[in-house]
């Protein structure tokens, strides 16, 4: 049996502690398999706002550059400390990471325009 209409409360209460985990922590790209990043962006801390609806969004986030050129298939979240928090895709759509182009070149800047953390309704 799927569980549904999860309220706001119990969704903020899932992302507001997975959000604090970013505080300070970095956004790896890489390519594939996990090697060397291509680019590490870096969250300020506080890195998310509080939630609300189930969401949290990202403060700003300060821009980059490409530090090994490759193609960006992969992304790792990590704590300031160094430990993963989650692993996911890099891609131009469907993924969990959205990039303009996956050929990061080396030098190239990286730019974030948003992020956020999102418990599902249900």
């Amino acid at each position: 049996m799927a569980i549904n209409n999860i309220s706001d409360a119990a969704r903020n209460a899932m992302v507001d502690p997975l959000a604090v985990l970013h505080n300070g922590g970095s956004l790896e790209i890489h390519p594939t398999p996990f090697g060397t990043a291509l680019a590490i962006i870096t969250y300020g801390n506080p890195a998310f706002g509080g939630s609300a609806a189930g969401t949290a969004t990202a403060n700003a986030i300060a821009a980059t550059t490409v530090a090994v050129a490759g193609v960006a298939a992969l992304a790792r979240w990590k704590e300031s400390g160094g430990a993963v928090i989650m692993e996911g895709t890099v891609g131009t759509s469907g993924q969990d990471v959205i990039v303009n182009n996956t050929n990061f070149g080396l030098g190239d800047d990286v730019t974030t325009n948003s992020a956020s953390i999102t418990a599902p309704a249900s």
